[in-house]
């Protein structure tokens, strides 16, 4: 549910401001569309880099961890 809500919400935010933040974007229904394609491809794609990224890095404290503790327990 949230993959899909969170691209509606964000596209909503924008749209429905009194002010637009990008002057060159126009506020219109066909660029409505293409900006909730958009964040919904992104949103996805993000989430997936960023596990990776803290995989990498849970993976790699874990193993200087277990290494230190290895080493304390051998004396």
């Amino acid at each position: 549910m949230i993959w899909i809500t969170t691209p509606c919400l964000v596209a909503l935010q924008y749209f429905s401001a009194d002010k637009p933040i990008f002057s060159f974007f126009e506020r219109n229904p066909r660029n409505f569309g293409i900006s909730l394609c958009i964040l919904a491809l992104a949103f996805p794609i993000l989430t997936w880099g960023f596990d990776l990224i803290f995989d990498f890095f849970a993976k790699r404290f874990r193993v200087r961890k277990s290494q230190d503790t290895e080493d304390l327990g051998g004396m």
